[in-house]
């Protein structure tokens, strides 16, 4: 009986050693989501469609999007708006989150950068941790090249995966990036292993894929503004996990009621207990909480638009959202001969 459990417990190492990437970066999930990418025309938002090189391997073609706006006179730049690098999570691919960049760019009024990483959707090569972030580095490199792009603030969106991304990618370039959005986001994989696979808990030493958020998150400028944006009923991220991230940034984390004492022990304990100190929370780093959003909805609950523009409104005193939003909505009034049309917006 020793032998047949030993032999399936390094059966499972073994196939937790091979096949993680496989497990960890879903590229095929949902189907077809190697070869159905959807375009941004067919959401009616303006782009250029982009293919990245790697420099440090040439063979790997990274597909991007660049959805931004066009100005309505010939040879002039549009006023400066902030760019948002948008990063997916661990499934399908750029397209599958067009609905996102639309309200990003026709609600919000800024640019949009997406893209595919390595071995998602028509983009070359095999996902891994070094793989993903590096392509992330192509896309900031690329934005802080373009002349739309490198006018005006540039900042990172990450959801998922995607936020631990987005982390690594702030941590490398403090400078450069203006500011940083966390959506549903773990704090490490090896943490976040044991409630995907369960029974893969006692093997968490075998992973190669770390993304260690919980440590790049700390290294983070205290003037960087962050903004977390976390489910309560997310299914697959632990809302435990963005509570740390929270407070490994300098945030304060929400405080919610101590468990009522059952136990006269558990009473006296409770009593005893010094009072909390205080904590002076650091105005960069907002947090907002949707009670009813699962993992992947987040951006279709009701004030997700409203906790953008607070963000930058309070934390980026050159954007002013208000005027950006408004800019936005003249531009999509116009269609390219200058005839009125409501360009998809409402209100």
């Amino acid at each position: 009986m020793v032998v047949v459990t030993l032999s399936l417990m390094g059966a499972s190492a073994t196939m937790l050693w091979l096949r993680q990437n496989r497990w960890i970066y879903l590229a095929d999930s949902p189907k077809a989501s190697r070869t159905d990418v959807p375009a941004p025309d067919s959401f009616g938002l303006p782009y250029d469609e982009l293919w990245l090189a790697d420099f440090n391997d040439g063979a790997v073609q990274q597909h991007a999007y660049f959805i931004y706006r066009r100005s309505s006179s010939p040879g002039q730049l549009e006023p400066p708006v902030p760019t948002i690098l948008y990063l997916h999570d661990r499934d399908g691919n750029m397209g599958h989150r067009l609905p996102i960049a639309k309200t990003l760019h026709r609600d919000l009024g800024c640019n949009v950068m997406m893209l595919s990483y390595r071995g998602f959707g028509k983009s070359t090569g095999v996902p891994d941790e070094q793989g993903l972030k590096a392509d992330a580095q192509a896309a900031l490199d690329f934005l802080l090249t373009h002349p739309v792009s490198n006018r005006g603030p540039i900042l990172l969106y990450g959801h998922g995966l995607g936020g631990a991304v987005a982390i690594d990618l702030a941590a490398r370039n403090p400078i450069t990036v203006a500011g940083l959005v966390v959506e549903n986001t773990f704090l490490n994989l090896p943490k976040l292993l044991p409630t995907v696979y369960p029974h893969a808990r006692a093997f968490t030493a075998l992973l190669n894929q770390i993304w260690a958020s919980d440590k790049a998150i700390a290294t983070l400028p205290d003037q960087l503004p962050i903004m977390f944006l976390s489910s309560a009923k997310d299914e697959f991220v632990p809302p435990t996990h963005m509570a740390e991230l929270f407070t490994l940034a300098g945030g304060v984390a929400p405080q919610r009621p101590a468990p009522r004492p059952k136990t006269l022990k558990e009473w006296k304990t409770a009593l005893a207990a010094p009072p909390p100190a205080p904590v002076k929370p650091n105005p960069f780093r907002q947090w907002h909480e949707f009670t009813e959003a699962a993992h992947n909805n987040v951006s279709e609950q009701a004030g997700f638009v409203a906790c953008w523009r607070s963000w930058m409104r309070a934390t980026m005193g050159r954007v002013d959202p208000d005027l950006v939003a408004r800019l936005a909505r003249e531009h999509w009034r116009r269609d390219d001969n200058g005839r009125e049309s409501d360009g998809g917006m409402t209100g």
